[in-house]
């Protein structure tokens, strides 16, 4: 219904933002990232790789994409260190009023105003 979509549209929201803040760089907002992985001491990337969010409510999928030869130790930790990142993500809850929308002053007819005099 009505209400699982705005709840994927604030996880999309919520998980494109972690992946701006996250990346060296965004290919396309919402769609495709890319993070460069630099070598212990020196400032020059070494390699990289890219994060693809494919998305179809309610189900979101990440694509990583490593080049050839990146060993699977480093592809490993980088994927756990990225579902760490996820699973810390936290959305707000819903405070649920009795009352929807909030009343209105409704005008009577037939009586005067204080502020008007006749």
């Amino acid at each position: 219904g009505r209400y699982s979509t705005i709840q994927c549209r604030i996880s999309h929201s919520a998980l494109t933002s972690l992946l701006r803040d996250w990346s060296s760089f965004v290919l396309v907002e919402g769609y495709s990232y890319v993070k460069l992985i630099h070598g212990s001491e020196d400032p020059t990337p070494s390699s990289f790789y890219v994060v693809r969010i494919i998305s179809k409510a309610p189900c979101m999928v990440l694509r990583l994409g490593f080049p050839i030869g990146t060993p699977a130790q480093a592809r490993n930790k980088i994927v756990e260190e990225l579902r760490d990142r996820i699973l810390q993500l936290r959305f707000p809850h819903r405070v649920q009023s009795k009352e929807a929308t909030p009343k209105a002053k409704r005008k009577m007819f037939g009586s005067s105003s204080p502020s008007k005099s006749p």
